[in-house]
């Protein structure tokens, strides 16, 4: 607590003395100076105060650009660099060294206020805390959770075939297991006829279709007969007018 308020003294009087040198935002100055606390525009004074410092680091890294591309011609000798009493080179001009201090001032009053806040909210927490101790003896009293209400239940049910079955199942591999053997498969098949008895000899299926395909059909004998009236009709060589093809 007491490191809180040291830092908090510190940062007060840092902003005091930027505020007295006019180094101060006006923004910043409103907030500083406000008594109580106003939560509905935080977030809005974030963001405005977030916006100049990316402008400030912006305006800083520019100046320390240009004064490396100097350094950096002065070592090259493109410049030479003689300073006298009256007149400096633009490296030690203090002009630039006094628009990069203010830089630096302006961004550590940004970076002020920020932990001024945060130690403002934490000074308030740790009084709390002491006002709870206080009321309850020096120590914090811990919340007492709802206990929660157990259900009664069982880890196998009370039928043995259950158990049983549940017992068979701990080391059961992953995958499906087969339902019956091979000779149960066997004997079903034979019931269906799918598959001959064991005194039975199996039956070819592709010489009965031979069997049947050898007797021809009536359309089939329709059409043979159709077929030799054809070429009763019509002999070989009928069309050829001329009788050239096939004397050649």
């Amino acid at each position: 607590m007491q490191d809180l308020i040291t830092a908090k003294r510190c940062f007060t009087s840092f902003l005091n003395q930027c505020e007295r040198l006019a180094l101060l935002h006006s923004e910043d100055i409103e907030i500083f100076h406000r008594e109580v606390k106003q939560t509905k525009n935080m977030r809005e004074e974030k963001i405005a105060r977030f916006k100049r410092e990316k402008q400030l680091n912006e305006q800083l890294n520019q100046l320390n650009k240009n004064r490396k591309d100097v350094q950096k011609q002065i070592d090259n000798g493109y410049i030479v660099s003689q300073s006298t009493e009256e007149e400096d080179t633009e490296f030690d001009d203090e002009e630039k060294q006094r628009e990069l201090y203010l830089l630096l001032i302006k961004l550590a009053t940004l970076k002020s206020m920020e932990e001024l806040a945060a130690t403002e909210s934490e000074e308030d927490m740790l009084v709390q805390i002491e006002k709870m101790k206080a009321s309850n003896g020096g120590k914090l009293a811990k919340e007492e959770k709802p206990k929660e209400k157990f259900q009664n239940f069982t880890l196998l049910p009370s039928d043995a075939v259950k158990r049983e079955q549940l017992k068979k199942n701990v080391f059961k591999p992953g995958y499906p297991l087969p339902t019956m053997t091979v000779e149960e498969w066997a004997d079903q098949q034979m019931e269906l006829g799918l598959l001959p008895s064991p005194g039975q000899q199996p039956t070819n299926n592709n010489q009965k279709k031979k069997e049947k395909t050898d007797e021809p059909t009536d359309a089939e004998v329709y059409k043979s007969r159709a077929w030799d009236d054809y070429k009763d009709d019509n002999p070989k060589g009928a069309g050829n007018k001329n009788d050239n093809y096939f004397r050649r």
